[in-house]
């Protein structure tokens, strides 16, 4: 895994609680997600570094990482 490709950002999960992740992205999708309510959502498809995972992020709730 090159650092190069990991992408690092604030998040804000769909329990309103918020964290710094880094992630490879795969890809961005359009679709509905179980997670954040009915209707379509701009997702990011992305490789969790830390976890390990496939995880999707909905785009709207990634943010800037907090430097303080």
């Amino acid at each position: 895994m090159n650092n190069t490709e990991i992408l690092e950002f604030g998040y804000t999960n769909w329990r309103g609680e918020y964290a710094v992740r880094r992630a490879i992205p795969l890809r961005i999708e359009l679709k509905e997600s179980h997670w954040h309510g009915p209707g379509l959502h701009y997702i990011m498809v992305a490789l969790d570094v830390d976890k390990q995972e496939e995880r999707d992020f909905l785009l709207i709730d990634m943010g800037l990482k907090s430097t303080g």
